[in-house]
């Protein structure tokens, strides 16, 4: 019996090991592995090479069989190890690794690991611009985007503004739809602008301590526990044309901090998605973000306002929002979502609560044919964009229907 099942596990091993001999996989996005900034992947015939998520592992994979030829490309960088190329002609070998096709003077016949196709710097770039309903002072507008080895154009993705002071994003705007992109762009805008100041960044993370806000929030409530929270995305897997822009998701202005569980959230974006599909693909106008500021109240009267920084600025810096929102644009017509970022009741102290929240419209989710029969229950709010604006500074009057980009 032993032998038997002996037998079966070696079996098991080799057709595991034939499996990774005969493709080459490259983790484009991995929480595990995150030492390569990889370039984007192309089909012969200029196509975003297609992408395999893997649950369990937590990882994006592009997963090339043997002999199968691909289009790396880092533009507006390099790949670091080939002499400063920014894009190269590879063919998947078997043992998992790439051999160069293209005429490169440094690149050697034999085939090589697929870590040493690294880009430089990551494959989306992003630059201070101009973005049309970011005109305070204070505000930094940038654009991000990636240079298309076919057209040898900048392909800007997405533009977005930031308050750098409050530590606040204000929103952020995207295409939804195959290939889309906000604008194409002389091939070196993305490197004759400038760079965001990356100490914002630095000062974002130094205030992600979980375990420091939590205990902040059970001293000054007197509470035993405090309500969970994690960071997320404001423009995600849901709002990127390719999971191959992976790099996206870590922009400086592209965090804010949720409460766990806002599944309304989720359950919108999977809607809105499957709307835009369901459209023969036709591109969106997604214009996303938050406002205002949670507030904790404890059942002696004391409430605390939450920021990742409470002793920064005049008031703190990096506020934990009260509401998410967001813009759905269609060629001649808008709408408005939003949720209020809510920690379960279930989850809270007998006597705890979170902000209350003032009337923003009447909702007309009713009205939303697409949206999910569970998220019409309240869930969510459903608005005309010019009356959501009323309330909702931060939106855009580019997200109105009829409004030019």
């Amino acid at each position: 019996m032993c032998l038997v099942a002996y037998g079966i596990l070696l079996v098991a091993l080799t057709l595991a090991s034939a499996q990774t001999l005969d493709e080459c996989v490259v983790p484009i996005a991995s929480i595990h592995y995150n030492r390569v900034q990889w370039p984007l992947i192309y089909k012969p015939n200029g196509e975003l090479y297609p992408t395999k998520f893997d649950a369990e592992r937590q990882s994006v994979t592009v997963n090339l069989v043997v002999d199968e030829e691909v289009l790396l490309s880092c533009g507006p960088n390099y790949l670091k190890n080939y002499n400063r190329a920014e894009i190269l002609n590879v063919k998947c070998e078997s043992g998992g690794k790439f051999s160069v096709l293209s005429n490169v003077p440094v690149a050697k016949k034999a085939p090589k690991l697929l870590e040493q196709f690294g880009c430089d710097l990551r494959v989306v770039e992003e630059v201070l611009s101009t973005v049309n309903g970011c005109a305070e002072p204070t505000w930094t507008a940038v654009a991000f985007g990636y240079v298309n080895p076919q057209d040898r154009l900048t392909h800007i993705i997405g533009e977005a503004c930031y308050d750098e002071n409050a530590g606040r994003t204000i929103f952020a705007h995207v295409k939804l739809g195959s290939g889309a992109a906000l604008q194409r762009l002389p091939k070196d805008f993305l490197t004759k602008h400038r760079h965001p100041d990356g100490r914002y960044k630095s000062e974002l993370f130094r205030g992600l301590h979980f375990d420091e806000i939590y205990e902040r929030v059970r001293q000054t409530l007197n509470l035993k526990r405090a309500p969970f929270l994690h960071k997320a995305n404001f423009i995600d897997d849901f709002f990127l044309t390719s999971p191959q822009f992976f790099a996206v998701r870590k922009l400086a202005w592209n965090y804010f901090v949720a409460h766990d569980e806002l599944s309304a959230w989720t359950t919108l974006k999977q809607n809105i998605l499957a709307h835009q599909r369901a459209n023969k693909n036709e591109a969106f106008d997604i214009y996303v973000g938050s406002h205002g500021i949670q507030v904790l109240r404890a059942a002696n009267g004391k409430q605390m306002e939450l920021y990742l920084h409470p002793a920064a600025g005049e008031h703190g810096k990096f506020p934990v929002p009260e509401l998410l929102w967001i813009i759905v644009k269609e060629e001649d017509k808008a709408m408005a979502f939003a949720v209020y970022n809510d920690a379960d009741v279930n989850a809270l102290e007998t006597g705890i609560s979170t902000s209350t929240h003032a009337p923003i419209c009447e909702s007309k989710c009713d009205q939303v044919s697409w949206l999910s029969e569970s998220l019409k229950d309240g869930a969510v709010i459903c608005c005309e964009v010019a009356e959501f604006r009323k309330v909702i500074k931060e939106v855009p009057a580019a997200a109105e229907a009829g409004a030019e980009f």
